[in-house]
This record gives structure tokens, sequence and C-alpha cells, in this order.
């Protein structure tokens, strides 16, 4: 017997409609028949690799022959790369369990799964790495609190170390369940992938480094807990902030502790000689340092040099520490995941100071244009375009920020509607939001931005691309820098902006 599962795939939103669901069945007599059935996956595994997903079990029905059965295939490892179905597909033997007319029926079949293979939509793409995150994660952020093992992990007492019978349980809920309350409501999730693809950029198998997805997401969502409290930020990805559940003492202490899971995540994937080891651990918290004096320059903010920029016209020394605070705070970070992983994958020296220059770039880029995405309420245009927004627009003009566009926009404006500008954002109400708005739109400082984001990441390209082999990672590497840059592209950049709601965050970054 065999059993035929098609569908049809929407490559813009990843979802499918099924076309064909067919089970063919041979009686012992040779007749042919052809049966409706029901095909469940219960069981997935998504590839490093390609970020394919595949049904890894399957339970099948077919009514027709009182026919009941669990196909189990391997949990991982069957993917076949190959450019002639465009990336891979999957093929493995399979175990088959079920019953027939209500007695047991055992067997083996082979499960092929060939999928669409279409990037259609490169944040759609990328984000498909969080799965593989978050479940390489739950090693130290486990679902329940009776997994005592991560939790020791996370707390630094498997060891040996004694804890009472009920520290399990008080540690999950002071530890891990602040920290799960955002890594369970992803953002873009695009920093996860970078580990994926500069192993595939210099022909390392990704499999073996899952847990290094864990790290770079980890990373990154302890940065955004802690700055949401130092921001004053009530809402996250369009939910309560983690301090406004836990509190801020409680998430303070679980989101500094994320900091520290490098070291148990990092032990999971094949280790390098020690001297290689000791290099990424001190590449690692060198970043870890930068990106605390970015935060400490951002939370100082750039009034003074605001003041003498509204007063002069020119918009260069603002400019300069707008993007030392960019390069510290976001562009190290990104760069720790791409130089790390590129130091294990074998990079030779003139290949890892080009990928680490092109991706402190994108991460300069990707901020560049998160300033700009901010005043549309940080979404993408088509769901800008239908109302959405995950927090109000202009959020950062009514909190007073010195944005990038701001920065731009006093090296645009005459005089008086830098006087405006500034009268405007020193005011930190929705009132002045909406009237600096107007004026960035006008003074055409989001083109400029858009602008220097994309040029940034297009001569650090200019050195890394002759350095690699043609292969899919190099496209999809050159695919993520365009998208850091140009995610906002779609938007008309002489729209006004409203703010949709009163804000309750005033407090200045």
């Amino acid at each position: 017997m065999s059993a035929t599962h098609a569908c049809t795939a929407d490559t813009a939103t990843e979802g499918s409609s099924p076309v064909l669901t067919r089970a063919t069945a041979v009686a012992p007599g040779g007749d042919v028949h052809y049966l409706d059935m029901t095909w469940q996956p219960t069981r997935h595994w998504t590839s490093l690799a390609t970020l394919n997903t595949y049904p890894t079990s399957v339970r099948v029905s077919v009514p027709a022959l009182d026919l009941e059965m669990e196909i189990t295939a391997p949990e991982s490892g069957r993917e076949i790369r190959t450019l002639t179905v465009g990336r891979a597909f999957w093929e493995s033997p399979a175990t088959v369990r079920g019953t027939m007319n209500g007695l047991p029926v055992s067997g083996t079949a082979v499960l092929q799964t060939r999928p669409d293979n279409t990037v259609g939509d490169i944040e759609h793409y990328m984000r498909r790495s969080h799965d593989i995150a978050r479940a390489e994660a739950a090693a130290v952020y486990p679902d329940h609190p009776h997994d005592t093992a991560a939790i020791s992990l996370l707390a630094g007492t498997h060891d040996g170390t004694r804890l009472d019978d009920t520290a399990p349980a008080r540690l999950h809920q002071a530890l891990v369940a602040p920290v799960l309350h955002l890594l369970d409501n992803p953002g873009r999730s695009w920093r996860p992938y970078i580990s994926a693809t500069v192993l595939g950029l210099l022909g390392t198998d990704p499999e073996p480094y899952r847990a290094l997805t864990a790290a770079t997401e980890l990373m990154h969502t302890s940065a955004l807990i802690v700055d949401d409290i130092q921001d004053g930020s009530l809402t996250r990805r369009g939910r309560p902030s983690v301090h406004e559940v836990f509190g801020t003492a409680e998430t303070i202490t679980s989101g500094t502790l994320g900091y520290y899971t490098f070291d148990p995540l990092f032990q999971r994937v094949p280790q390098a000689d020690a001297p290689t080891m000791l290099r990424i651990y001190q590449l690692y918290l060198r970043a870890m340092r930068a990106g605390h004096a970015g935060q400490a320059l951002d939370l100082a903010g750039h009034h003074a040099a605001f003041d003498e920029a509204v007063e002069s016209g020119d918009p260069r020394p603002l400019l300069e520490q707008i993007r030392t605070t960019h390069r510290l705070k976001t562009g190290r970070l990104v760069r720790c995941t791409a130089e790390i992983t590129a130091i294990l994958a074998g990079a030779d020296e003139p290949q890892l100071a080009a990928i680490s220059r092109y991706f402190e770039d994108v991460g300069i880029a990707y901020q560049i244009s998160d300033d700009v995405i901010d005043l549309y309420g940080q979404v993408s245009p088509d769901e800008y375009r239908q109302g959405i927004t995950v927090r109000s627009p202009a959020e950062d003009l009514a909190t007073g920020t010195v944005t990038y566009p701001v920065a731009h926009a006093t090296g645009l404006l005459g005089k008086a509607d830098r006087k405006r500008l500034h009268t405007a954002l020193q005011a930190r109400t929705d009132a002045g939001a909406i009237e600096a708005s107007d004026l960035l739109m006008r003074s055409g400082a989001l083109d400029v931005c858009l602008t220097e984001a994309r040029t940034l990441v297009d001569h650090a390209w200019q050195t890394l691309d002759p350095l690699l082999p043609p292969t899919l990672h190099k496209v999809m590497v050159r695919a993520l820098g365009w998208y850091a840059a140009q995610r906002v592209s779609e938007y008309d950049p002489h729209a006004p902006i409203r703010p949709t709601s009163s804000l309750s965050h005033t407090a200045p970054h």
C-alpha cells in the first residue's frame, strides 16, 4: 500500500492547502483500489541547514479498510540536500504499527517528504530558526519544574550541590518563567539563523551545532528583558513586558542570568582545541561588555549633541555618537555570533575578518532601519497597511529619544523647523510625536537613513563576496543583509504617522 498527501504552498504566508490525500491499496489478486484516507503528522523535525520542516511520525487512517496505523521514522538526520529539487527532501525507512479490522498489524515503510523549497519571504524563512532555538533552550529553560536536570544546569548546581525538595519549582518560577514569557513570544528571530548560515558558508554541517541558536536567542532575549526595565517599556511584542508581569527585581535577576547560559549551551556543541575555546569565550565576554557599554550610551542619550546640531545645522557629531551606540549595543552582539561560528567552522583570517565586519554592519543596518520602522509601530509593511501594530507608532519620538532619523533631519531642515523638532521631542507627548514625525517625513530623513543602511551593508559585502564559494548559504547571507537594510522600503516615506493610542511610557531613554 502507498499513501500520498500533497499540498499547494503559499510562499508569502507559509500556509498550505491539501490537494490530494489518497491511499493506493493492491489486493492479493492484483486489483488496485484508490481510497480516501486521513493523514495527521504527530512529530516534526526542522533542518538547521535548510530550515525545512519534515514530518517524522504520521498517523494514517483508511476507513474503507478499517486500517489505523502510525508510521514512525528517525527523529532527525535523513534530509538529502540537493539542488535538483530546490534545496532538499527527506527520505528514510520507517516502522509501521497499528490495527486492521481490529487485528494488530506491523511492517516497514519508506517515508518521503518533498517540501516546497521556495523562499518567498526572507523574514518568514529566517523566523523558522526560532523553533530550533526554543527546543535547544529547553536544556536550561524547561517547560516544567520537574525537569530538575535542566534547572540544575541553569542554576549552576549540576555538580551535585544539594537543593531542598522545593527548590526546583521555586527556581522555575523565579528564573525560568520570566524568560519563557518573552522567549515563547518570538519577534523577527533572525539572529539564531546567523550561526547556521555561517557554518554553511564555510562548508560545515550545522546540525551538530544546533545549541548555538539557543545561545544567540537567549543573549538577545536577555538584553530585551533588561532594556525594557531601563527604558520603562510597558509592552514588548504586543504583550506586557516581563517586568510588568513578574516584577522589576525578579526580572533583573532572571534577565541577567540569561547572559550566562552561553556556557552550558556551548558545551553541547563539538568542542575545539583549548586555545580556540579560550578565544571563543573571550570574544563572547568582550561582546557582552561592548553591549553594556552601548546600553549605557543609549541610556545617557544624545541630547547635548542634539542641542548643538539644532543650533548649527551640522548633524555629523550627533550622528557619530548614535553610530557608536548602535555599533556597541547591536552591531557587536551580532558580530559575536558570526565570529564565534566562523572560528568553529575553520575560517581563515581574511574570511574571519570579512565575515565579522559584514555581520557587524548588518546589525547596525538593522538598528538604523529599526529607528525608521519605529515610526510605523514595529510591524511589517503588510501588517501596517492592515492596521496592525505591535506598539504605538512613533513611540521613540513620544519619549523624546534622539533617533537616527532625528539626527539626519537636523542637517536637512531649516533652522525654524529644527527648533520645532527640538520642542516637539522635549514635550514627550503624543502631540509632540505627531509634529516630530511630520517634520521627519518632510525632511527626507527616512530616505537618507535607509540609503546609509544599504550602503553600509553593500560595502561590507564587497569585501566578503570574493572570499566565499558560490552556495545557497551565500545567497541567503546576502539576502539577510538586504533584509536588514531595506525591510521598510515598501512604506510610503511621505505618509503621515499618527500614534494609535495614548502612550503610558513617558520615561526618556
